[in-house]
């Protein structure tokens, strides 16, 4: 998972999927305005909540293809790691998305790793940056995000 701030009012986000080894799919999509202003209300820089919001929206999401199974999440910020691990996050839309996380993680019975990688090793750190070419030359197919489906609010 990986989040880049690409200007203060615009962000990317990205995660892929890749049972057995294969990316299967992936989604990178700039934040939606309405998001990114409610971010910067509560965060002067919200690189820790974009960090935190594709595994969210994957746990979600690809919710069919990752149930009752053992996933890795690659992270590649510190701060996301440490709010993974205790299952909250540092401000009030970072803990919603924990939440949001952890609560289908539990529903789901997935079994969750994490790991801190350098962002240059994290599999998803090009698409991050919204470059999609690699892993759709490589068939992975581009899952759309339907922001109407997240009613995310401030806890």
């Amino acid at each position: 998972m990986a989040a880049v701030k690409l200007r203060r009012d615009l962000a990317a986000l990205v995660a892929s999927l890749f049972p057995l080894k294969v990316r299967v799919a992936f989604f990178s999509k700039e934040v939606p305005d309405w998001l990114m202003n409610a971010l910067l209300q509560t965060s002067a820089n919200p690189i820790h909540e974009l960090e935190l919001l594709p595994m969210s929206l994957a746990s979600t999401i690809w919710n069919a293809h990752i149930c009752y199974s053992q996933v890795v999440l690659y992270v590649d910020n510190e701060s996301s790691k440490m709010a993974i691990i205790r299952g909250s996050g540092e401000t009030p839309y970072a803990s919603r998305f924990m939440e949001a996380f952890v609560q289908t993680e539990s529903n789901s019975q997935i079994k969750s790793w994490f790991s801190r990688v350098p962002s240059h090793s994290n599999p998803s750190d090009g698409v991050s940056r919204l470059a999609c070419d690699l892993p759709l030359s490589l068939g992975a197919e581009q899952t759309t995000i339907v922001w109407e489906r997240f009613k995310f609010k401030a806890s």
